[in-house]
């Protein structure tokens, strides 16, 4: 049935590599606000209509942009696991795809963001961050239909940020640890990142975002 539709699909894992471009991920984040295009048949006819994006949309694309947290992470997420003090997020076991807690850095971007949700969701510590959304799927296929970038899923916003992490000069099992890829393979890869490597990582991040808008101002000038 619908509700028992898998949020992590294991071929989705290792079979795309799929990312943004700057130019592709700013015409995505202006795509998910404002008014979108829908196409559907009724008895036989196609219908076009307009409607406009959840207002969560571009919150839920930045959330996976910035911490590569998967679909099941991230619509189960409380209130109270994200971490504005330690300025992390702390993902439970039951949540994860490898059933182990997760640490996760949040960078300036997604405190932003996810400052700006709270103040205008008002969540309780155990309310979760999207309410009662299982995922985004429709709305961020039309998204992407209008910011025209072909052949992108919502789940290829993790492999964005993983890309960005490598480039930002993360070692290998630091990012293993936070997006969660874990086999028996790579398990020796694995370690307990202490509060003053998420910190560090953040500010790699930081500073790699910094540098990426710095690019694109200059482009567009």
């Amino acid at each position: 049935s619908r509700s028992k539709k898998k949020l992590i699909i294991p071929k989705a894992e290792t079979s795309r590599d799929r990312t943004l471009n700057i130019d592709e991920e700013e015409r995505l984040l202006r795509a998910c606000e404002g008014l979108q295009t829908y196409t559907y048949e009724r008895k036989g006819k196609e219908i076009v209509a307009e409607r406009e994006a959840p207002p969560d949309l571009k919150a839920a694309v930045i959330l996976a942009i910035e911490s590569a947290m998967r679909k099941k992470e991230m619509f189960t997420l409380l209130r109270r696991q994200v971490n504005f003090e330690r300025m992390v997020i702390e993902l439970y076991p039951k949540q994860t795809k490898a059933s182990t807690a997760r640490r996760i850095p949040i960078t300036a971007r997604l405190e932003r963001t996810l400052r700006e949700l709270f103040d205008r969701t008002k969540p309780e510590p155990g309310d979760k961050i999207f309410g009662g959304a299982k995922n985004f799927d429709r709305a961020f296929r039309n998204a992407c239909k209008r910011a025209k970038i072909e052949d992108f899923h919502f789940h290829d916003l993790r492999h964005c940020t993983i890309t960005m992490m490598e480039e930002a000069g993360m070692g290998e099992g630091i990012r293993r640890n936070i997006v969660g890829h874990r086999s028996e393979r790579t398990a020796q890869l694995y370690i307990n990142p202490s509060q003053d490597v998420l910190d560090n990582t953040r500010v790699k991040l930081n500073e790699f975002r910094e540098k990426q808008e710095e690019r694109r101002r200059q482009q567009a000038a």
